[in-house]
Formats: C-alpha cells, sequence, structure tokens
C-alpha cells in the first residue's frame, strides 16, 4: 500500500523507500498509484462537461427614437400655448399669406407717422412732383432708417406689433428665442436685399419646406404661431 501513496500535489508516490516523481523521465507516463499510463490517459478525466457553445457577440442595442426635444424656457414663460416649436414640426411655421398680412400692417404703422412728418416738412401743403423729386434722397434715406429702427428694435424681441397681431414670433432656430438686435438687423438687411427682383427673395417663404425667405436664411431665424394649430 506504501508504494500507492501519492503526494497531495499528485507529482510523487512513495515507492516504499522514497518518493519518485509520478512524470516518467521521458513525460510520456505518469503514475497513477498502481500503474503507469499514458501521460494524456492519466491526465484526461473521466468525465468532461458537454462543450460549451461559443460566445455569441451581443445583439445591438433597438434603436431608440428620440421625440422632439423640450420648448426652450422663453416660449414656455411667455407662450404656454406652444407646445411644440416649428424647429420639429411644419405644423406651427407661419405661412406665406399671414405674414404679408402682418407686415402690410406693420407698414402702415410706421409709415403713416412718417408720411404725415413728411407732409408737414413741406409746410402742410401737398408736394409737386418737382419737389419729390429734389428731396427724394433724404426721403428714402428717412423711410430707410425708420424701418430700421422699426423691424430691428421688434424683431429683436420677438415680434412687431402686425405679428403679435396675429399671434406670429419670430424665433433663432439654434436657440428658439428672439434673434436678438444683432440678427434682427441682418435679418432686416436681408429683408431689403429680398425686396429685389420682384419681391422673390419674399415670395421665396411660400414654396420653402420651413416657411423661410431669404432674410430668414441669411439670419437664421423661422417666423412661428404663437399658439398651438
Amino acid at each position: 500500500m506504501a508504494g500507492h501513496q501519492l503526494s497531495p500535489d499528485g507529482n510523487y508516490y512513495w515507492d516504499g523507500a522514497q518518493w519518485q516523481p509520478t512524470l516518467s523521465p521521458d513525460g510520456h507516463y505518469r503514475w497513477n498509484g498502481s500503474a503507469w499510463e499514458p501521460v494524456q490517459a492519466a491526465t484526461e478525466p473521466a468525465w468532461l462537461p458537454p462543450p460549451q457553445p461559443a460566445p455569441q457577440p451581443p445583439e445591438p442595442e433597438p434603436r431608440i427614437e428620440v421625440p422632439p426635444g423640450p420648448i426652450s424656457p422663453w416660449i414656455a414663460a411667455n407662450y404656454p400655448g406652444v407646445k411644440q416649436t416649428a424647429r420639429y414640426s411644419g405644423t406651427f411655421y407661419a405661412g406665406f399669406w399671414i405674414r404679408f398680412a402682418a407686415i402690410f400692417i406693420d407698414g402702415l404703422i410706421y409709415g403713416i407717422p412718417i408720411a404725415v412728418l413728411l407732409f408737414f416738412s413741406f409746410g402742410g401743403q401737398t408736394p409737386t412732383q418737382d419737389e419729390l423729386s429734389s428731396r427724394s434722397l433724404p426721403l428714402n434715406l428717412i423711410s430707410l432708417i425708420a424701418g430700421a429702427v422699426y423691424f430691428t428694435v421688434f424683431w429683436s424681441t420677438g415680434a412687431t406689433p402686425g405679428m403679435r397681431l396675429f399671434r406670429l414670433r419670430v424665433l433663432d432656430v439654434d436657440t428658439e428665442e428672439p434673434p436678438g438686435v444683432g440678427k434682427a438687423l441682418l435679418r432686416y438687411v436681408g429683408y431689403l436685399l429680398s425686396t429685389f427682383c420682384c419681391y422673390i427673395g419674399l415670395i421665396w417663404a411660400a414654396f420653402d419646406s420651413r416657411k423661410q425667405g431669404w432674410h430668414d436664411k441669411l439670419a437664421n431665424t423661422v417666423v412661428v404661431y404663437a399658439s398651438g394649430r
């Protein structure tokens, strides 16, 4: 029985006089405690677990369609009727004709006072064609400056009086807030350019997917309704 005793680690056996390595010098056989066996047979367990299936790559996560984000705090605070901005839904873009009506009213608002002032500048008399021609440059300059001040101030805060009448607002596309003075002035410059060539730049808004005229594209603005429709 002494010859059958193996060391705890299985690397040596007791031959009755001393410990001998269980592995033969050529490494091909191992002593199992009672006989020499080929190394493969000696080390191979009597029972092998069933082969495990090869690991499969993880399935891609399902794509989640992110809904449009929340409206900006400025819109939520000032116009609670807006449920979604025009940036995400074409439903809320203001169309060409309602914008035309708003700009027509704005033209009356700032145009009539200018006409009255000019009338009194001619001494309360209807000017002749020659008088108008001689003063065409200063008259055009006054009209240009008045329009620039009027539209820049009101657009920078979100809407002109004519736009407010129809509950329209002009917003910066990126911030979804009023464009500010700089972009409002740039929008007015674009508005003047849009009137060239038979007002094509303004008519463009009737066919654009976001109802943008050339002045809107130049200033990166859109005109939306201030309440859900």
